[in-house]
């Protein structure tokens, strides 16, 4: 484990431990419930933690949380911190940057992170849950605008077109109406689950059983909870997960971090 991750480590058991006190039950999702089954901790090279709630308990943290959280610590959303251009939330840490390099312009809180998502309920019908992916697939686009440049030409193109026509400057109002449609789906804790806030939209979507009352894991000697049905999950995500990656694909994302950063965030 590295000083990074360390870091990473210690906000994620403030995190578990005001979970436990508001009587929420969190996930460990994505790369970091591959870290927990096949590592007992993090991926080697891995540079964020994965976190979900469903959504009736996500909404309680984001109201209940802020009054719990500790002083080096603060909740980022775009309720919070507008020009954040995410369908999710992050927990930041105070007085440490962790920049990322297509949102390094963007002004907002860049500290250290773990990222929180909202797990939701999908529409029953086809056409339905049609129109909710494909309402959130074109908030993406939207949201891809405030960015910088990616490597890929598609990614370019799209954003050169979305910001001629002024799309970068209006991400909270994308956000705040996609969220409201998604949510008008009443939550059920049965059928089909969704992390929206995820790039990969389709590969998040889930028989809500996947997920279950979840499967106990050490996270770096923290006991934390998994998707029920793990194995499942990480193979629809991850296809071979048991396998290891090629070296050329062990890395964390492009970023420029510092633990004992002067930078200091403040509201535009």
């Amino acid at each position: 484990m590295n000083n990074l991750q360390a870091v990473q480590l210690d906000m994620l058991k403030t995190f578990w431990e005001i979970c436990d006190r508001l009587e929420l039950h969190p996930y460990l999702i994505s790369g970091s419930a591959l870290g927990a089954v096949k590592y007992r901790g993090f991926v080697p090279w891995d540079d964020d933690v994965d976190v979900a709630l469903i959504r009736p308990e996500y909404e309680r943290f984001l109201q209940e949380a802020p009054a719990l959280l500790p002083d080096a610590l603060f909740l980022q959303n775009a309720r919070t911190d507008p020009a954040f251009a995410q369908l999710y939330s992050k927990l930041r840490k105070n007085a440490t940057s962790f920049v990322e390099e297509r949102a390094a312009h963007l002004p907002i809180h860049h500290g250290v992170f773990i990222d929180l998502f909202p797990l939701d309920s999908m529409p029953s019908g086809r056409l339905a849950a049609w129109k909710a992916l494909t309402r959130v697939r074109l908030c993406r686009i939207r949201l891809l605008c405030a960015f910088g440049a990616g490597d890929k030409r598609k990614e370019r193109l799209l954003r050169r077109f979305g910001r001629m026509l002024g799309w970068h400057r209006h991400t909270e109002r994308c956000i705040r109406r996609t969220e409201a449609a998604i949510t008008q789906t009443p939550f059920s804790c049965t059928g089909r689950w969704c992390c929206y806030g995820n790039w990969r939209v389709r590969s998040d979507c889930s028989p809500a059983a996947q997920y279950g009352e979840g499967a106990p894991a050490v996270f770096e000697g923290l006991q934390v909870r998994i998707p029920a049905q793990y194995e499942t999950y990480l193979s629809q995500r991850y296809g071979d997960w048991r396998a290891d990656l090629p070296p050329e694909q062990r890395h964390g994302r492009r970023a420029q971090i510092d633990l004992r950063s002067d930078h200091w965030w403040r509201k535009p």
